[in-house]
């Protein structure tokens, strides 16, 4: 079975520093687990932006 997390903040720098992994760490762990693809979503205006520029550098990922 596959899931899809539709909201995520995976593209904020907070993240990978909370969990203390790479970010291709904790993807590559969540599709092993079944979980793929995400939907990085900004809480703001630079955020957003931010996270749109993230998913065009990270192919694995989906932004709103």
């Amino acid at each position: 079975m596959q899931f899809i997390d539709t909201h995520c903040h995976i593209h904020d720098p907070m993240f990978a520093q909370k969990y203390q992994k790479p970010i291709e760490q904790i993807v590559e762990e969540a599709k092993t687990a079944g979980v793929f693809p995400f939907v990085s979503v900004g809480t703001d205006g630079p955020s957003s932006h931010y996270a749109v520029e993230f998913a065009h550098h990270h192919e694995t990922y989906a932004s709103l």
